[in-house]
């Protein structure tokens, strides 16, 4: 019996420690997030699948860690990847100025285009220090980057993001002039391979 072998895309979530990108994959995935996270040590990676109005995307989505440690590790993580999700905390200053240094080591180690996504988290978070949206968007329109203010605590945004991230991978993918997808062949005739 033949059948498509499911492409999966590359996520990843690059952004300093404490901006809450294990929170938003949690959301995504669980529903809910933990209440006593620790920061993620090297990188975590989950699949995800993203059922769109006319098709599902599987997407694998990498978790990276924010600290400096382990900033030279990342870039082992990053290489193949189909999108990038640059996560800052809206309370936070010196997380949105960190996303120049992000997005460069990731072009690094990806230099092919890879569409950007400068996420804003912790909209649920009242501070007289919150970034505005025109400063977060002088970052996007630098990155050519979609824009999108989420909240992990309570899920606002998040399937939305999502959502974009799918369709976006999803449809460049099929622009590209890559071969058809690999047949396997599945028989019952026994053996391992």
């Amino acid at each position: 019996m033949k059948h498509r072998e499911e492409e999966s895309y590359k996520i990843i979530l690059l952004g300093n420690s404490g901006t809450g990108k294990t929170s938003i994959i949690d959301r995504k995935r669980l529903g809910t997030t933990a209440p006593d996270l620790h920061p993620t040590i090297g990188c975590n990676s989950t699949d995800m699948v993203i059922n769109l109005k006319d098709k599902s995307v599987k997407l694998k989505v990498w978790d990276t860690a924010g600290q400096e440690e382990y900033k030279s590790i990342v870039p082992i993580y990053t290489r193949g990847a189909h999108a990038a999700l640059l996560v800052f905390d809206v309370t936070d200053m010196s997380s949105i100025q960190s996303l120049d240094g992000w997005r460069s080591m990731l072009l690094e180690s990806e230099p092919t285009e890879v569409p950007f996504f400068v996420v804003g988290n912790k909209i649920d978070m009242k501070s007289e220090n919150t970034i505005s949206r025109e400063i977060a968007q002088t970052y996007a329109t630098r990155y050519s980057a979609d824009l999108y203010f989420v909240s992990a605590l309570s899920g606002q945004g998040i399937n939305e993001l999502f959502e974009k991230v799918a369709e976006k991978v999803s449809e460049r993918k099929s622009f590209e002039k890559d071969p058809a997808p690999k047949e396997v062949n599945h028989s019952n005739s026994g053996g391992c391979c």
